[in-house]
């Protein structure tokens, strides 16, 4: 096969083909006129260097596992590349369901809708801390929830605690920080409008009890304000 064909077949450019020859990670055959042809291995080959980069593999380490045929340290580089693309799909996956939920929230205070229950919602809570590690998290808010928290205990207090944090659909992996795991919980959401300059106090948190006391139903949870 000319470079053309080959090229339409694995779908790789011919500078692309070309750098590769270059590192050594192919070797094409040359004819009598001294033109290149590529064998289906050759087509095989650069396909499999392509899967290897596309998953995070860079192309030095492609060259290296090539050349010394390592099964091992093919697994092992793999494997990477599979944690680190399950992180990068549990951040995605967060963003879209934040992203659902704020829809959500402007559809609801577009149509003057007060509250709403959600059935089976689960969640983490990332309480507040002065690590690192909170402040890594905190760079990624993109998709994550800010959120302050009354808890249950505190509900009928004058002054609330300083309790706030993150809030994560799903479990962040290798995160160390406390959390509090909400599983299939119904939650009722509902919309306040309170001045920027003004806290929330024992007033707000009865205005929410009233309106789930004209629903037949009472606090049973923490109440999260974000």
């Amino acid at each position: 096969m000319k470079i053309k064909e080959v090229s339409y077949k694995t779908g790789l450019s011919k500078d692309m083909i070309r750098f590769y020859e270059k590192l050594n990670l192919i070797s094409p055959s040359r004819n009598k006129n001294k033109y290149r042809e590529y064998s289906n291995q050759d087509a095989n080959k650069i396909i499999l260097i392509k899967q290897f980069n596309n998953l995070g593999i860079d192309l030095k380490t492609v060259q290296k596992l090539l050349k010394n045929n390592d099964l091992e340290e093919s697994i092992s580089k793999l494997n990477i590349s599979i944690s680190t693309l399950e992180n990068q799909l549990q951040w995605i996956t967060n963003r879209i369901k934040l992203a659902e939920d704020i829809n959500i929230i402007l559809n609801d205070l577009s149509l003057d809708i007060e509250y709403r229950i959600i059935k089976n919602t689960s969640f983490f809570f990332y309480n507040h801390d002065s690590s690192e590690e909170y402040h890594t998290l905190l760079s990624k808010t993109n998709g994550l929830k800010f959120s302050y928290r009354i808890k249950s205990e505190n509900i009928n207090l004058d002054k609330f605690p300083d309790d706030i944090g993150l809030i994560s659909f799903y479990k962040i992996k290798d995160v160390k920080l406390n959390y509090k795991e909400y599983t299939r919980k119904d939650i009722f959401r509902t919309y306040l409008k309170i001045n920027e300059d003004k806290l929330v106090d024992k007033h707000i948190i009865n205005n929410i009890k009233n309106k789930l006391k004209q629903l037949n139903k009472d606090i049973r949870g923490d109440i999260f304000i974000s």
